[in-house]
C-alpha cells in the first residue's frame, strides 16, 4: 500500500482532496470605498495569489468595477477609472 500524506473522501466514497491537489488560502478580505488603494501582506510570498472581487450594492454598470487589481511581491493594488466607482469587497489569498 503506498503512504500518502493527505487523502479526503465524501461520504460516497468519492475522493475529494488528495495530497496533489493545490488548496487556496484566504490571507485577507477589504472593503475598497470606491476609492484606489493598496494593502501589504507577507502572505503573498508564499504562494500563488489570488484575489476575488464582488461589487456591494447596485453598480450601475462594470465600468464602476476597479479597472486594475495587481499583486506585486507582498502589495495587492487596485485602481478605478470611473468617476462613479463602485464600493467592492476583495477576497484575496494564495494557493
Amino acid at each position: 500500500m503506498a503512504i500518502n500524506g493527505l487523502r479526503c473522501w465524501d461520504a460516497a466514497g468519492n475522493l475529494m482532496v488528495d495530497i496533489s491537489d493545490r488548496l487556496g488560502r484566504i490571507l485577507g478580505v477589504l472593503t475598497t470605498g470606491g476609492v484606489d488603494g493598496s494593502v501589504s501582506n507577507n502572505g503573498f510570498l508564499q504562494g500563488m495569489p489570488f484575489f476575488v472581487v464582488t461589487a456591494l450594492g447596485n453598480i450601475g454598470s462594470a465600468a464602476n468595477l476597479p479597472t486594475s487589481v495587481t499583486v506585486s511581491g507582498n502589495t495587492l493594488t487596485w485602481r478605478y477609472q470611473s468617476v462613479v466607482p463602485a464600493d467592492c469587497i476583495i477576497h484575496y489569498g494564495v494557493f
